[in-house]
């Protein structure tokens, strides 16, 4: 029994090895520590002895890492020739080390404005990244759907959003054209605590823009947190019995993959979730956040982390976007407690659970197919 299991586990690496499985590992640079307690460079080289080809550079990491090479990073995408210069220079080293910029992230509430001077200062910081996109050698960033708040002169009109999704298309696209680049592709990806939340909600966007460029960003946290999972019951399930959640999920995976042509999914987030006491939970968060935003924050757990409370059926997702033929990057993006320790193998330690959780999510979408 014992030369069989191991046989089984080393046949399914073979299989995710081989010409059937294409995507590369991913991880966002957030998921390996925080900046306040670890430097990028660590962070990265941790990532790359790990195993994994690629990072999500996030916006504060890119800001710690412009302060400590003296510059100031409290304007992190003002594209000074300092800023542009360390931009070269990290792109090279990420690339020395054998992957790549996979995106930069996130673009936070940028459609739907209604004031012509909020809109364009919300444009300008989508269009003030394309610059350094080139020095980081990554086509991809995306939006997070806009959070609108009591007093905010913000719509989610449908054609408004639409209007704005696609002149940011265009921005991109112009872009390119001006300096012979690469496109610049513009992801629009649906939070859980926003008002367009679900993979359906964002596709409708996406489709009505129309433009090769504009596509979805999947991350399996903020589609099974809101069709899958309810944290404050205890459990942890928006459904009577698991039985009834599988078939909800099942039923929108199925739509899903019916629905959106492979080609229009730019990336692929992966992430699990804590199943906690609704009390612990709500002792986590401030009285203004939404109960799903508490979660994402400092619950988050790579995928079937099954020992520390993960229970999200994310092989499920995986399995069906693989089948379809989704070849672009798999990629980890974790938020939780344990990457504020300043303890100085928080990022080894993560990069090693992620390639680890990886290789388990594979093997059991393996299993799936």
């Amino acid at each position: 029994m014992e030369e069989d299991g191991l046989f089984r586990h080393h046949f399914a690496l073979a299989f995710m090895s081989s010409q059937t499985f294409k995507n590369t590992f991913g991880i966002a640079t957030l998921s390996l520590g925080n900046c306040k307690h670890h430097c990028l460079e660590h962070r990265l080289q941790e990532a790359a002895k790990a195993g994994f080809r690629g990072v999500e550079l996030f916006d504060e990491d890119w800001a710690a890492y412009l302060t400590a090479n003296g510059q100031d990073g409290t304007h992190p995408w003002e594209p000074t020739d300092g800023n542009l210069r360390v931009a070269r220079e990290l792109g090279q080293r990420i690339k020395d080390l054998g992957m790549s910029v996979f995106c930069v992230q996130p673009i936070r509430q940028i459609e739907g404005w209604l004031n012509p001077i909020h809109r364009e200062q919300s444009f300008l910081r989508v269009r003030e990244r394309f610059p350094f996109m080139r020095a980081f050698g990554t086509d991809l960033t995306f939006i997070c759907s806009h959070v609108l708040s009591k007093t905010s002169t913000v719509t989610i009109d449908f054609g408004v959003v639409v209007q704005h999704l696609r002149q940011l298309g265009e921005m991109g696209a112009a872009f390119a054209h001006k300096d012979g680049g690469p496109v610049i592709r513009i992801g629009y990806e649906g939070l859980a605590w926003a008002d367009r939340n679900t993979w359906s909600s964002t596709w409708e966007i996406v489709r009505a823009v129309n433009l090769p460029n504009v596509g979805l960003v999947v991350d399996t946290f903020h589609w099974l947190s809101v069709e899958w999972a309810d944290p404050t019951s205890p459990t942890g399930l928006a459904y009577a019995s698991h039985q009834e959640a599988l078939h909800v999920v099942s039923s929108s995976i199925a739509a899903f993959t019916a629905t959106v042509p492979v080609d229009k999914i730019f990336l692929v987030q992966l992430a699990d979730a804590e199943l906690i006491s609704p009390a612990l939970l709500l002792s986590l968060g401030r009285d203004d956040m939404p109960t799903l935003q508490v979660w994402s924050r400092n619950c988050r757990l790579f995928p079937i982390e099954i020992d520390r409370g993960a229970y999200f059926p994310i092989a499920l997702i995986v399995s069906s976007i693989l089948r379809a033929g989704y070849t672009g990057p798999l990629s980890l993006e974790v938020f939780n407690q344990s990457l504020y320790s300043p303890d100085p193998n928080v990022a080894e330690s993560h990069a090693k659970r992620g390639i680890e959780s990886l290789r388990n999510l594979l093997q059991e979408v393996c299993a799936e197919r």
